[in-house]
């Protein structure tokens, strides 16, 4: 209302980088990689052999200009492949790198904390001996696989000049360990649970987005107007500051996937009657291009003497931020203060999910929310995928969460391109993790679910096309208002089919019509069939069951 003032109005700011599809050339920098394998005597039979087949896949993925070297936590010995560029000249590059691989074997004896550290220094050391122009024009980055503890690295310093993106494998590994590694470097963290056949899917995941980055550094510049502040910005893990006049601020995201999305929230401070709040401007920058942003003032109406519904009604891309990052930074609290329990951490959920922003946001960002709350409370992988789901929620980027299945959130389309497996997934869950031998159980139920891949993703898919008659009621009952509301509801539903879909209708009163045969869904077939469709009158009687018979012979002769 133009008469009162607000403390924290909320603006959603919302940066997107176009996607990037097979076939397009993407305009991005090389990428160096320096992988440290934890090679501990519990990586021995079918766990090696499945890091070796993961370590594969990544060869595989990186392109002829990208670089990777291969470190292990041995005590000898810890270089094993330099920096290299996975170039397909024979016996060079790829080959050299998959030869490598092949030849890793689980050492006798145990690790400590001190030998990690050393890795991982030695890491970065190969990725400082870089020339100044490949250091300035390439990212560089650390992967850690790991199913040791070492508590000791919580206490050590470690090199924060490159990203470290941690995995950790299966229930052995410490989960606050790898956490910290990541969040002391600005890397993610995920973990792989029993089934270590899904650190496949984890690096593939990973490495997908690694090598589709195609902009270096997006800076968001804030202004605000006259009798505006800015009180605070919510921006996860990205770099953002506000003036100490709190008249501008600024956000920084570094190294930007195809295809990602990133919100952000400003809080302002608005006073009385003021409609134009601020100006955001910014710069864009490229691995070999620059671009500036066009100013953009953002304004509101200040109704004075009516409240408009449209008007006060919180925007839902607003509500549903809002939303997730009061559950991210409740978690967080929670975490730090070591009060995280299972009803806490459902009491802050229920309280989210009926407060205005809960009320205001989609079914699909409260449902999703829904089942990472279930997932946080388990009791075994709670800790692990709670972690892990901090990491992605402040990075707005994707991890992995155990599973495949679970780790959907803010995957981009190129990282669902190599995914075709997993158009469908199949899983299992029992009602309990054990019955006890002394009680026999003769109904034991087992949870059988089925997952279709999500709309976003099978939008990048091959579809089969589809043939489908409408057969409508024309007869004297629907008159007026009932037809109208009929020929609306119709003319939606053309609007959605698609080009390869094919449409017949059929209208019943005292006779059955049939007003066009199949017709494929291009811009003209739908022409045809709106045009059909507004033509249509009540009148007459109803005959359902031969109107249905004349549907079924117009797919008979398809």
């Amino acid at each position: 209302m133009g008469s009162e003032t607000g403390n924290e109005f909320p603006v959603l700011v919302r940066v997107t980088v176009a996607p990037w599809c097979h076939g397009w050339e993407m305009p991005r920098g090389g990428v160096d990689i320096v992988t440290v394998l934890d090679l501990s005597t519990n990586m021995q039979g079918e766990r090696l052999e499945l890091m070796k087949q993961a370590m594969m896949i990544v060869i595989d993925k990186l392109g002829p200009d990208e670089g990777l070297s291969i470190v292990s936590l041995q005590t000898h010995k810890r270089h094993l492949m330099e920096l290299t560029y996975m170039s397909d000249k024979h016996g060079h590059g790829r080959d050299a790198a998959r030869f490598k691989i092949t030849q890793l074997k689980a050492p006798s004896g145990r690790f400590i904390g001190h030998n990690a550290i050393a890795a991982l220094e030695e890491g970065a050391q190969i990725l400082r001996n870089r020339g100044g122009e490949e250091s300035s024009s390439r990212l560089g980055c650390m992967m850690l696989l790991s199913d040791g503890k070492y508590p000791e690295i919580l206490h050590e310093n470690i090199s924060l000049e490159f990203p470290v993106h941690t995995f950790g494998l299966c229930a052995d590994h410490n989960p606050k360990v790898m956490k910290y590694i990541a969040d002391m470097t600005s890397g993610t963290y995920s973990f792989v649970d029993q089934d270590i056949r899904n650190i496949r899917d984890a690096l593939a995941l990973f490495i997908t987005g690694l090598t589709s980055i195609v902009v270096s550094s997006i800076t968001i510049t804030l202004t605000a107007h006259k009798h505006i502040t800015i009180s605070s910005i919510e921006s996860g893990n990205y770099i953002h500051h506000v003036k100490s006049n709190k008249t501008s601020g600024t956000i920084v995201i570094d190294h930007i996937y195809a295809g990602e999305q990133k919100d952000f929230i400003v809080n302002l401070i608005v006073g009385d009657g003021r409609m134009k709040l601020i100006t955001i401007s910014g710069q864009c920058k490229g691995f070999k291009w620059n671009k500036s942003f066009a100013e953009m003032d953002m304004s509101v109406r200040r109704p004075w003497l009516t409240r408009s519904l449209d008007d006060l009604t919180i925007q839902p891309d607003v509500a549903a931020e809002l939303t997730r990052i009061r559950l991210q930074n409740g978690v967080l609290h929670m975490l730090k203060t070591e009060k995280m329990t299972t009803q806490g951490l459902q009491e802050l959920w229920n309280m989210i999910k009926h407060s205005d922003e809960g009320r205001g946001a989609p079914e699909e960002t409260l449902s999703g929310l829904d089942m990472d709350v279930v997932e946080m409370n388990r009791e075994i992988s709670g800790i692990p995928y709670t972690l892990s789901w901090l990491s992605c929620h402040m990075w707005q980027r994707s991890t992995t969460k155990g599973t495949p299945t679970r780790s959907k959130a803010f995957r981009t389309i190129g990282q669902y391109a190599d995914e075709d497996i997993n158009l469908v997934n199949l899983e299992t869950f029992t009602r309990s993790k054990g019955i006890p031998s002394d009680d026999p159980c003769n109904k034991f139920p087992v949870l059988v679910r089925l997952t279709a891949a999500p709309r976003k993703q099978a939008d990048e898919m091959l579809h089969a096309g589809v043939d489908v008659v409408f057969v409508l009621d024309a007869s004297a009952g629907m008159h007026g208002e009932k037809l109208e509301r009929m020929k609306e509801a119709v003319m939606i539903a053309i609007g959605k089919f698609r080009a390869e879909d094919r449409l017949s209708i059929v209208s019943f009163n005292t006779y059955e019509n049939r007003l066009t045969r199949l017709t494929y869904m291009t811009d003209l077939g739908r022409d045809v069939a709106r045009l059909k469709i507004n033509k249509l009158v009540a009148s007459g009687q109803g005959d359902i069951a031969a109107a249905l018979r004349e549907g079924a012979e117009v797919k008979s002769y398809t």
